[in-house]
């Protein structure tokens, strides 16, 4: 009787051992899929922000984490706040109490900084618009664009560069062709052989022969 007892006890032990150990390496497999930090400071800074799930609709639902606080809001424009009663630093986890009641939320931070919540949907990052760190002094493209086109000279606004030496063109001297002199030539055959379809102002040879 009592050995049947030390075994059932044996029994229970060795199972509650294996659950443990089942336990242990669930939550470090859990930790692994995690963003862990070293405090809660750090967590706090680095969770500043608005996180997006978008469902199949294409609908947008948002968590918007600011300082303490936590706001939820739904599809369809319902707005919940929360207040972060727990910050995990080293488990990658936040604890959510509504304001209005005791009701508790968990969210949980992925190893890509992400949020999931309890029932796995994940909540991507969103830019902050509000960001002025990256704002400041800085102008819309169309401006900086503009004020570089400013900064150029313009050439219109250039006055014309002239040259004050005046250039000097020698006027043009028409000087009359060299015509043929028909008394170098014994007769009318010779003069037309050099001359026909040749008279340096194109004239007629005959009627130059015969003018002469």
């Amino acid at each position: 009787m009592i050995s049947q007892k030390k075994s059932t006890i044996l029994i229970w032990a060795a199972a509650i051992f294996a659950l443990l150990i089942v336990c242990l390496i669930t939550d470090r497999n859990n930790l692994a899929e995690r963003t862990l930090y070293s405090s809660q400071k750090e967590m706090q800074s680095a969770l500043q922000g608005t996180y997006a799930y978008y469902t199949s609709r294409g609908e947008r639902k948002t968590w918007r984490i600011h300082d303490d606080t936590a706001v939820q809001t739904y599809e369809n424009g319902t707005v919940f706040s929360y207040t972060i009663t727990k910050w995990h630093p080293h488990r990658g986890a936040l604890t959510l109490t509504l304001d209005t009641t005791t009701q508790k939320e968990s969210l949980f931070v992925s190893s890509n900084g992400s949020l999931f919540d309890q029932h796995n949907l994940v909540f991507q990052r969103e830019e902050q618009s509000d960001n002025t760190d990256k704002s400041v002094n800085r102008k819309p493209v169309s401006e900086q664009s503009k004020s570089s086109e400013q900064d150029k000279p313009s050439e219109q606004n250039q006055p014309a560069q002239t040259d004050s030496t005046p250039t000097y063109t020698a006027p043009r001297i028409q000087t009359k062709p060299e015509m043929p002199d028909c008394d170098d030539y014994e007769n009318y055959e010779d003069f037309m052989d050099d001359w026909d379809g040749y008279m340096p102002d194109g004239s007629d040879a005959e009627d130059y022969w015969e003018n002469w």
